[in-house]
């Protein structure tokens, strides 16, 4: 069976596949925990500075937030920001001119987050690492057949990676003589497309 020759179309579909298979399992679950655990510190601390009864009333007259990013301070008087998932239920905060009102931190909340940083931080270093690692993998190898070898998961992509090949265009000997003499400088009458 014959071996499909990489190009550049095939190299970017691979390293497309990469971007969204390859995972950190190990630094996901460890940020996925500690951002449980920070969204849980901060939430409290959004309910505690702005209880929920007077934020019902505050959206009565359209005047509460609920955006997914909260800034606040930490009790050293440290800026400190958090972003919430989208899906995430997130407590309403006053809305001041055009965005929400800064939340006050506590000492447990501080620390949660800033875990959760360093966590997230570990969890896109690894992923560069790895992603490192798999493109110079998809650079180096001249087959599709070489990169399966290595990385069977690939083969997912096969199909989209047999619809690009590449056919051979072969030239009749007179487009090669015409072509020739065209740059030789001869004038040449201008070649209709087939």
């Amino acid at each position: 069976m014959a071996k499909t020759r990489l190009n550049q179309t095939h190299r970017d579909i691979l390293r497309g596949f990469a971007e969204k298979a390859i995972e950190c399992k190990t630094e996901r679950k460890a940020r996925d925990r500690l951002y449980a655990k920070a969204a849980d510190a901060v939430r409290r601390c959004i309910e505690k500075q702005y209880p929920a009864a007077d934020m019902v009333v505050l959206g009565k007259y359209g005047v509460t937030s609920n955006g997914t990013s909260i800034d606040g301070g930490s009790p050293e008087g440290r800026f400190t920001r958090f972003e919430f998932d989208e899906n995430d239920e997130i407590p309403a905060r006053p809305k001041v001119r055009y965005d929400a009102a800064r939340v006050n931190f506590d000492a447990k909340a501080t620390e949660a987050i800033d875990a959760y940083d360093l966590a997230a931080d570990a969890l896109k270093k690894a992923r560069a690492a790895k992603l490192t690692d798999y493109n110079a993998l998809i650079a180096s190898a001249k087959t599709f057949e070489d990169i399966l070898d290595v990385w069977p998961a690939a083969g997912a992509v096969s199909e989209r990676i047999k619809r690009q090949q590449t056919s051979l265009v072969v030239l009749s000997a007179e487009k090669i003589a015409a072509i020739r003499a065209d740059n030789a400088g001869a004038n040449l009458p201008v070649l209709e497309a087939a």
